[in-house]
C-alpha cells in the first residue's frame, strides 16, 4: 500500500483520453463515420473502444481525485490496464477499524472502455487479503452516489457498515457447507468448473474435514493469485468480487 501522496500521484500518472474520428475507407475514398467515435489514450492510435458520438469521455483524475483529497489520511493503491482503472484506498484511524482489527475501505473503478460506469464498493481489509462487499448487501448499498459525494457518504456510513460486516463474518466463521452445497456455491453461483471444485475438495475435505465459508474464501483466493492468469490486477479484482459477492449473499441467506 501507498501513502495518500504516492496515491494521488500514480492516479495523475494515468493517461489522460480522446475521442477521435473514424473513418470508413471504401475504395480508395474515405468516409467519416458521423455516429461513432474511437477513445484512445492521447496521442495514441491504439483503439481501446468505439462509442457514440453523444458518449460522455471522463478522465480518471475526474473520478478518483476527489475521493483520495477529501480523505485527510490514507494508504491505497492505484491499477491501470489499457482504459480501466481502480483505486483502492484505506483512510486512517480507529473508527475505520472494524471488530477483528480489519480496515474499512473503498475501491472505486472506472473505464473508458464502456465496460463498466464508475463503480464503488465497501471493501474490508487485513494484512494479507481483501473482501469486495457487493453493493446489494444492507448496510453498503448506498455507497454509488455522484463521484464528488463518494467520500461525505463513505465517512457518514462508516457505522453503519460495521454491524453488517459483523454479521457477514460471523456466518463466514461458522457455517460449513457440505460437499453438495459447496458445488452448488462453487459450479452454481461462482460458475466455476467442477475442475475447481475438485480441486477445493481434495485439499479441504478429506479425512472428514468441512471447511467454514472464511477458509473456503482463503483457499480460492489465493489459487486464483498463484494461478496469475489475468491480464492484469483489475481482472485478478473482477475474480476476487465474483467469489466475494456468491458467498456472501449465500452465507447471508442463512442470515435471513
Amino acid at each position: 500500500m501507498k501513502e495518500k501522496q504516492e496515491v494521488i500521484d500514480a492516479i495523475e500518472a494515468i493517461p489522460e483520453f480522446e475521442m477521435i474520428d473514424i473513418f470508413i475507407d471504401r475504395d480508395g475514398e474515405k468516409i467519416l463515420n458521423e455516429k461513432f467515435k474511437a477513445v484512445t489514450e492521447k496521442g495514441s492510435s491504439d483503439i481501446l473502444s468505439v462509442v457514440t458520438n453523444k458518449y460522455q469521455l471522463a478522465q480518471f483524475k475526474e473520478s478518483f481525485l476527489p475521493t483520495v483529497e477529501k480523505i485527510e489520511g490514507l494508504d491505497g493503491r492505484v491499477i491501470y490496464h489499457r482504459g480501466n482503472a481502480l483505486a483502492e484506498i484505506y483512510p486512517k484511524g480507529e473508527n475505520f477499524v472494524v471488530e477483528g482489527g480489519q480496515r474499512i475501505g473503498l475501491m472505486i473503478r472506472n473505464s473508458v472502455t464502456t465496460e463498466s460506469a464508475l463503480l464503488v464498493n465497501f471493501t474490508i481489509a487485513s494484512k494479507n487479503w481483501h473482501v469486495i462487499v457487493p453493493r446489494n448487501v444492507k448496510g453498503f448499498r448506498k455507497v454509488h452516489i455522484g463521484n464528488q459525494k463518494i467520500a461525505e457518504n463513505f465517512m457518514r456510513m462508516v457505522d453503519e457498515v460495521k454491524p453488517a460486516w459483523k454479521q457477514i463474518a460471523t456466518e463466514f466463521t461458522t457455517y460449513r457447507p457440505t460437499e453438495d452445497e459447496l458445488k452448488e456455491l462453487v459450479c452454481g453461483r461462482m460458475k466455476f468448473s467442477e475442475k475447481r471444485l475438485d480441486g477445493i475438495k481434495e485439499k479441504m475435505y478429506s479425512d472428514g474435514n468441512r471447511p467454514n465459508l472464511w477458509e473456503i474464501y482463503l483457499e480460492m483466493v489465493r489459487k486464483i493469485s498463484e494461478e496469475g492468469n489475468f491480464s492484469s490486477g483489475i481482472n485478478e479484482e473482477k475474480q476476487i468480487e465474483k467469489i466475494c459477492s456468491a458467498m456472501i449473499g449465500y452465507a447471508m441467506s442463512f442470515a435471513l
